[in-house]
């Protein structure tokens, strides 16, 4: 064989080659792309997603106490309403008392 025939055949062979490798190179990245996507999903459906449900339950709960101390507050605020209207109540009775001459001499002294 002469020397061209061979160069020739040689490029030939690492063009078939080359595109070959690059083919087969393509498919396995295209399948450890997919293979990667895929561990991605399920470690974010395995770690990531019960978060956030534990953080929704948490969210929930936060919710339910707030809602409960809403309850106690208005249980407290109508309470010192009533205290207080009790309280305006004596202080207009002992003012009432205190405008009888005979009680009133009696508190001066």
């Amino acid at each position: 064989m002469d020397a061209q025939f061979k160069k020739d055949l040689i490029d030939i062979l690492g063009r078939e080659f080359d595109k070959r490798f690059a083919k087969k190179f393509q498919e396995v990245r295209e399948a450890l792309g997919k293979d990667m996507i895929q561990v991605f999903n399920q470690g974010f459906d395995s770690l990531v997603l019960p978060q956030f449900e534990d953080i929704d339950k948490n969210f929930t709960g936060i919710k339910r106490r707030l809602d409960s101390l809403e309850d106690r507050v208005g249980v407290i605020d109508r309470k010192l309403d009533s205290m207080n209207n009790k309280w305006i109540d004596c202080d207009f009775r002992l003012k009432k008392i205190e405008r009888i001459p005979v009680i009133a001499h009696q508190i001066k002294k």
